[in-house]
């Protein structure tokens, strides 16, 4: 992602290092290690919080979230975790099944290479089943790209428009 580009355009952009990460040390980086993304999503969710809550000049009801190869496959699963987030942008991520009953409505923008190691054919359950829930959907194949190619074009202006034009809508709950 180009975060000068966003920080430019005149976006707030927030880029956390979770647990998981390198950088920080071996006990740091190996924290994900067997837990499919629990303490990350944690970390993300707590993050973005006290963020919002420490700077009021952020919208909380435009709050976007992407990712793009493990980063993708953590967008997804955030949105099994909470309803923060206005809209989501993922490009290759593993198709993991969740516990559907936790899926939130969060409007999600699926990009995948036509040539990826998880063939598009293996997200119609996962997407079916956000779309069962009332999540509202884009799944666009790029055509002859691979993991790392589909992961560096995934952002688009269609894509990035996607994310900018949601807004979160008021809960009832």
């Amino acid at each position: 992602y180009n975060y000068q580009a966003w920080a430019a355009m005149g976006y707030v952009v927030y880029v956390l290092q979770p647990s998981g990460c390198t950088g920080f040390g071996q006990e740091f980086a190996a924290r994900h290690s067997n837990a499919w993304g629990d303490y990350t999503a944690d970390d993300i969710i707590n993050g973005t919080k006290q963020f919002v809550k420490e700077h009021p000049f952020v919208n909380p009801k435009k709050i976007g979230c992407m990712g793009a190869s493990y980063g993708g496959f953590m967008t997804q699963y955030l949105q099994t975790r909470t309803d923060i987030f206005a809209a989501a942008q993922l490009a290759s991520a593993a198709p993991k099944h969740y516990d559907i009953e936790k899926v939130v409505k969060t409007p999600i923008y699926f990009t995948l290479g036509e040539n990826d190691m998880d063939k598009p054919s293996m997200y119609e359950s996962v997407i079916e089943k956000f779309r069962e829930k009332g999540a509202e959907i884009t799944f666009k194949i790029l055509p002859n790209m691979n993991h790392r190619e589909a992961c560096n074009a995934a952002y688009t202006p269609e894509s990035i428009e996607f994310l900018l034009s949601h807004k979160k809508q008021e809960t009832t709950e």
